[in-house]
């Protein structure tokens, strides 16, 4: 038997109190119907465009950029909340690349900028953590700044990533293959 969850909660605990037609589009199909599904995501059929969504968002939607970006050079994607930095952090922090790599990919595929263009950025930007937030995810997850530092530091890949004046950045050789098209996905 599957098991679906919502927020961690299954829906038919709501059955006791709204019937199956009030919760319609919270609950999934029957598991016979679901094995009839096709899975498939919409950048199958058009390559996602980050700035004519962002354009589209602002003129139909009024989406409102950021007044700053941290780690990359966009200020307009991953708005949603301030845990979204936090998140793109620690992928630099585990993998060796993070919001700036992943917005310049955008940028070179879509012929905004050239491979070296992104290479400077990305240098530049990535693994900025978003100090202005860290009193936040202090709080947020109950801890003293000595214990959240001890979380972040046990995660670096080391591999990748060396502290250099308190901070975690790539290693001198993972910049020369960053530069030579060695590593990373620009």
């Amino acid at each position: 038997m599957v098991q679906i969850f919502h927020e961690g909660n299954s829906m038919s605990k709501y059955l006791n109190e709204y019937s199956e037609a009030d919760l319609k589009w919270w609950l999934l199909p029957a598991e016979d119907d679901l094995k009839k599904l096709k899975i498939t995501w919409w950048s199958k059929w058009e390559s996602w465009d980050d700035q004519l969504h962002r354009d589209l968002a602002v003129e139909k939607c009024g989406l409102q950029t950021s007044s700053g970006e941290i780690g990359t050079f966009t200020n307009y994607a991953q708005l949603d909340d301030i845990l979204q930095d936090l998140h793109m952090y620690e992928c630099f922090m585990k993998f060796g690349y993070g919001r700036a790599t992943a917005d310049c990919n955008l940028g070179v595929k879509g012929g905004r900028m050239s491979r070296e263009e992104a290479v400077e950025i990305v240098k530049e930007k990535d693994g900025a953590f978003p100090e202005k937030y860290l009193s936040d995810y202090l709080e947020y997850f109950k801890m003293t700044e000595g214990e959240f530092w001890a979380v972040i530091d046990s995660f670096a890949n080391t591999d990748v990533l060396e502290k250099v004046d308190g901070r975690w950045r790539l290693k001198p050789a993972m910049v020369k293959g960053l530069e030579k098209g060695y590593v990373c996905s620009l």
